[in-house]
């Protein structure tokens, strides 16, 4: 889908192009799957972060069934957790339960187990478990954001990035 369909979606979540204007995040992660590198030390092992942003994308795919509520998500993490739970079980299906920035909020939750809080899509350039990237450097997991909503990055082909998220009807 295109834009149009971004903005005027059918349903709550669904996978789109991100075809306008818009910045890009990272979360700031510890996964704890480490590697030795030559001087001794450790670093992240890239295999790592990338089956952790499967992760991501694939645990968003749960919403998929559900519609999309305003300020859904936003509240308190054990809120949240009763939501993703739900969704988990696949109960109430079509129910309203989350908008564009609690489906990111619940999804990178999900994986990394680091919240990063009920903030609007206003407040995103100031999380501080988000960082700031090129958008050129953008992949899987990490947050594309315009002002008035974000989704998560599922792929990036040919320059053009792919997302999922979700989108208020009408």
């Amino acid at each position: 889908g295109g834009i149009g369909d971004w903005e005027d979606g059918k349903r709550c979540s669904e996978r789109t192009e991100m075809t306008s204007y818009f910045r890009a995040f990272t979360l700031l992660k510890n996964t704890g799957d480490t590697v030795d590198n030559e001087e001794g030390g450790e670093k992240t092992s890239e295999s790592a972060i990338s089956k952790n942003g499967e992760g991501v994308v694939k645990a968003g795919e749960i919403f998929f069934d559900y519609t999309y509520l305003w300020a859904g998500g936003h509240d308190s993490l054990e809120n949240l957790q009763q939501i993703i739970d739900m969704a988990k079980n696949g109960r109430e299906k079509g129910k309203a339960i989350l908008d564009c920035s609690g489906f990111v909020r619940a999804s990178l939750y999900m994986v990394y187990g680091i919240d990063i809080g009920g903030s609007s899509t206003s407040g995103y350039a100031s999380i501080p478990e988000l960082q700031e990237i090129p958008v050129s450097a953008i992949g899987p997991a990490d947050v594309a954001w315009r002002p008035g909503h974000v989704e998560i990055v599922t792929s990036v082909n040919d320059g053009t990035v792919h997302t999922q998220g979700a989108t208020a009807p009408g």
